[in-house]
């Protein structure tokens, strides 16, 4: 009798135990979510310095991204700016929370290290830009124009 009881009792607790164990993950898996941020893969992102340079990326939702610099204004760009265009820079991001990360390679030029924060409503990135070629980095805000693609 006394080997039922414990029996009895330590089924009791495992199941306790894993109907716990199971909502916790649940409730991680719910705040991940919550707490997570996507990349607009609809537009560009772009920054433009003082001089006449602009700096563009565009995010696929493949994890593919490519940027550029012209001195073409966004609605211009956006007209040739994709991935079948020969001479981008091309790369793979990752998302995790509001982070992102990504390696852009310019055959011939090199890479551009890129790791920054995105905004919660998708607008902006805050970007550190550095390239191991020159040694030197800078840091930029890219804002958000959406696109409607063809």
């Amino acid at each position: 009798m006394k080997k039922k009881i414990q029996i009895v009792l330590m089924l009791i607790l495992f199941q306790f135990f894993c109907i716990n164990c199971s909502k916790d993950e649940g409730e991680k898996n719910n705040v991940e979510k919550i707490a997570s941020v996507s990349i607009n893969c609809n537009g560009l992102y772009y920054y433009s310095n003082a001089v006449d340079d602009n700096y563009y990326l565009r995010f696929y939702s493949d994890s593919t991204v490519i940027d550029v610099s012209s001195t073409g204004n966004l609605t211009q760009v956006a007209k040739w700016f994709n991935r079948d265009k020969f001479g981008l820079a091309v790369g793979k991001y990752k998302v995790v929370k509001d982070s992102i990360i990504f390696v852009t390679t310019m055959p011939g030029y090199g890479d551009l290290n890129y790791s920054g924060l995105i905004n919660n409503d998708r607008t902006e990135i805050d970007l550190e830009i550095y390239s191991p070629v020159n040694k030197k980095g800078s840091k930029h805000i890219f804002k958000f124009f959406p696109v409607i693609y063809n």
